[in-house]
This record gives structure tokens, C-alpha cells and sequence, in this order.
């Protein structure tokens, strides 16, 4: 068992690692056209939209927007949970420089008269110098 095991050892490295990918060789101009199928499809909101004649939203404008949601949980050691987290997404710098900063406040009351509060971050800073 112990020969068998040391020979694919020896020799997996080999079979795993030979294959080469397909190579396209058709000329750019004899390629057909990409189409991209998910700009073509619709969803619930997109019917909403033109229900209401809503504009699109101008996504040009810097607008910094929290997003609150309920906080709903159960543990044993703390009863019943139900609170409200905080998130807020924003750019420290230029967004192609920049990865997505994200803070969160959480706080929640528990059925054992718990108030628990959590505050989480992910922020980066201009040009991705320093993730705090």
C-alpha cells in the first residue's frame, strides 16, 4: 500500500498539472457577437418602474444611504432576541482605487433583559493603503 501510495505521489504532480487549455483560434472578426442575456431580462421592480413611470435613479450623484433591518434571534443562554442593525456602505477615496468601507451598529434586546450592542467595520482607505 505504502509502494502504491509513494508512486502517485511521484507521478501526480505530472498528470495534474500537463493539460492545457483550449486555444480560440478563430480571428476576432469571425466571431459571432456577445450578447449579454441579463441586461435583456426583467424582474418585479422593473415592472413596478414602469407601473409608476418611476425615473431611473441618477447614479452620478454621491449619496451616502444606512440601511436599516430587524434584528430577530434566539439563544438559550440569552432568551429571545429582537433589535435593529445600522449598515452603512460608503468610498473613502476614488471608487477604482478604492475597495467598499462598510460600518454596522447592531442593537438588540433580549427576553432576559439583555441590551446587547455590536458595532463591526470594514474600512479601506484611499488607494487600499490601510484596512481598519
Amino acid at each position: 500500500m505504502k509502494k502504491k501510495l509513494w508512486i502517485f505521489s511521484l507521478f501526480f504532480p505530472l498528470i495534474a498539472f500537463h493539460g492545457k487549455s483550449q486555444e480560440d483560434t478563430l480571428p476576432i472578426h469571425l466571431k459571432e457577437p456577445v450578447v449579454d442575456s441579463l441586461a435583456q431580462q426583467r424582474d418585479l421592480m422593473d415592472a413596478i418602474k414602469k407601473l409608476f413611470n418611476a425615473k431611473p435613479a441618477d447614479t452620478t450623484k454621491k449619496k451616502s444611504n444606512v440601511t436599516i433591518l430587524p434584528a430577530i434571534g434566539y439563544n438559550p443562554s440569552i432568551g429571545f432576541l429582537i433589535g435593529i442593525n445600522f449598515l452603512k456602505a460608503f468610498y473613502m477615496g476614488d471608487p477604482a482605487t478604492t475597495k467598499l468601507s462598510v460600518g454596522q451598529v447592531v442593537l438588540s434586546y433580549t427576553t432576559k433583559n439583555l441590551i446587547i450592542t455590536i458595532f463591526r467595520t470594514n474600512i479601506s482607505t484611499k488607494d487600499k493603503k490601510w484596512n481598519l
